[in-house]
C-alpha cells in the first residue's frame, strides 16, 4: 500500500503539537514506505506486516523477521 501524498505535511505539524516521540504504525510494510516517513517522526510500529512474513517463513521465523526487518533498518539507519 502507498502512503498518502500529504503525510509528511501531516506529520510535520502533528510534530509542532507535541513534544513526546511520534511513531507511525499502520500500513508500513516496505523500505521505501519507511524512506518517506524518516526525517518526520521518531520510529515505525510494523505489526501485521511482520506477522505475515512469520506465517509465511516455513518454520523459520527468525530467518523471515531478519530478512522482512534488515531492509527498513537500512533506510532508517
Amino acid at each position: 500500500s502507498e502512503l498518502p501524498p500529504e503525510i509528511e505535511q501531516n506529520l510535520d505539524r502533528f510534530r509542532g503539537w507535541t513534544t513526546h516521540p511520534a511513531l507511525v504504525g499502520f500500513g508500513i510494510s516496505k523500505p521505501e514506505q519507511a524512506q518517506v516517513l524518516k526525517g518526520h517522526i521518531d520510529g515505525i510500529i510494523i505489526g501485521s506486516a511482520l506477522v505475515d512474513a512469520i506465517e509465511k517463513a516455513n518454520g523459520d521465523a527468525k530467518k523471515a523477521v531478519r530478512e522482512f526487518l534488515q531492509p527498513i533498518s537500512e533506510v532508517l539507519g
